[in-house]
């Protein structure tokens, strides 16, 4: 529901269940195993999207210009 991307969404999953058998030794039992996955998730999923944010490009040029460098003002 998180992430639109299905893909993305297992790879998450995945990294998560990973994430839980490496700390599993840090579970104190304050809560439920069910929230402890679930918090671990939660920190994937803000993980994924820091990632495409660092990641993410822009156009310079807007697509309809094909020679950005041929801008002549007053005609000149």
């Amino acid at each position: 529901m998180r992430v639109n991307d299905p893909d993305a969404a297992q790879e998450i999953v995945q990294i998560t269940l990973l994430a839980a058998l490496e700390s599993n030794k840090s579970f104190e039992g304050r809560s439920s195993e069910k929230s402890w996955l679930f918090g671990i998730l939660k920190h994937k999923i803000l993980d994924h999207y820091r990632r495409l944010k660092k990641h993410k490009t822009f156009d310079l040029v807007p697509e309809d210009d094909t020679d950005p460098f041929d801008y002549q003002p007053d005609g000149h």
